[in-house]
């Protein structure tokens, strides 16, 4: 199975390379000021659907490397060419994990310009989640968390994340 942090190394914008058992983000060209807001929080996200953070700054961030599939290509059926849904518990158990780790977000706060914020994973899609072989999911893509000032926010990523998983499932 091909890891999708194997892609990542084709965009401009992060560079991951694979060095014993680990990820390496470099974000140094990402240069989001969101992402400033961010990157402390990283190495104290304690969640079953987050690999282990090693250490985290502003210019990236070093995780452990997760062998897997892309969860959009898990349900697909490569000599038929059609998408399949193998187990429907995997896929109850993936919307719940995913679920608890948006209600886990957004009990991570920072009072921004006087304003208590939420932590929200704003591109929690299949695209960046991973499942192994022994049908883990990992979200693999962290720096796109952001602080909002509404906790509605949070509902709408997630209904993002259903959409599109509902969809190829």
């Amino acid at each position: 199975m091909k890891s999708l942090v194997h892609n990542y190394s084709d965009r401009k914008r992060n560079k991951v390379f694979k060095e014993s058992g680990k990820c390496i983000k470099d974000l140094h060209t990402h240069n989001c000021p969101i992402w400033n807001e961010v990157y402390e929080f990283i190495p104290t996200l304690n969640h079953p659907i987050i690999p282990q953070v090693y250490s985290c700054d502003k210019n990236g961030y070093e995780m452990e490397w997760v062998e897997g599939e892309a969860l959009n290509l898990y349900h697909f059926n490569k000599r038929s060419n059609t998408i399949t849904t193998q187990d429907n518990n995997f896929v109850l158990q993936t919307v719940s994990i995913v679920a608890d780790f948006f209600s886990y977000c957004q009990s991570i706060t920072k009072t921004i310009k006087g304003k208590q914020c939420y932590l929200v994973p704003t591109d929690c899609t299949p695209q960046n989640m991973v499942v192994t072989q022994d049908k883990k999911v990992y979200l693999i893509d962290l720096d796109q968390l952001q602080f909002f000032s509404a906790p509605k926010n949070s509902l709408k990523y997630y209904k993002h994340f259903l959409k599109e998983y509902l969809r190829i499932t």
